[in-house]
């Protein structure tokens, strides 16, 4: 399924802003709990993802990987909690691959 992303601002991205609640945000970001207009919606888009767990750590790297979206953002602030969770998710989903 081919992705995009667009920042209409990004602002709340900055180092120096005082409200860091975005990024608590982004490192909960799962395509399981997204919005549609209609609820069929919705369910067509979960229905065309194999693995949520898989697509939600593919987003986190789309985010916040080494070629992400705020790669340069946490350079030295606050790296190693989008680390961890992405290391979480991904040992998740290679133990449920294995099961």
């Amino acid at each position: 399924m081919p992705q995009s992303v667009c920042l209409s601002c990004n602002k709340a991205f900055d180092l120096d802003a005082e409200d860091l609640s975005i990024y608590g945000k982004l490192t909960n970001l799962s395509v399981a709990n997204s919005l549609s207009s209609r609820p069929e919606d919705k369910e067509m888009v979960l229905s065309q993802i194999s693995s949520v767990p898989a697509f939600d750590a593919e987003l986190q790297l789309l985010i916040f990987g080494n070629r992400g979206l705020l790669k340069q953002k946490f350079f030295g602030f606050d790296s190693l909690i989008p680390a961890a969770r992405t290391a979480r998710r991904l040992c998740r989903i290679a133990t449920q691959n294995h099961v």
